[in-house]
């Protein structure tokens, strides 16, 4: 009676491949990962606006971790994140740089 449980070995193997059938290569992505923008991250933080290029490392960092783990949606908006976190720094430094020549030519023109 209680033998007939565990002598039914057949039935798990036979649930098991159920479940890998389920499961199966045709739901990983793709391809490779997305492109993390680690490196103009690391330039943003080093040559432009330090908070901002801080965020985009925070985010090119998530992007490979995400991506491995399966989560493409999640590798996919780290990678958008990141880019929008370098570009928005570079842009601060930019928009300082046109700032600053402007007053200059301000400060210039009045002597």
């Amino acid at each position: 009676m209680a033998r007939d449980r565990y002598d039914d070995d057949d039935d798990r193997s036979r649930r098991d491949d159920a479940y890998d059938d389920e499961y199966d290569d045709d739901d990983r992505p793709r391809g490779g990962p997305p492109q993390n923008y680690l490196v103009p991250a690391i330039l943003a933080t080093l040559f432009c606006c330090t908070p901002l290029g801080i965020v985009a490392i925070v985010y090119a960092a998530q992007v490979q971790s995400k991506w491995y783990a399966g989560d493409t949606r999640g590798a996919l908006a780290a990678s958008a994140n990141a880019r929008l976190w370098c570009w928005l720094s570079f842009g601060s430094v930019a928009v300082i740089v046109v700032l600053y020549i402007a007053m200059a030519a301000v400060a210039g023109a009045g002597r």
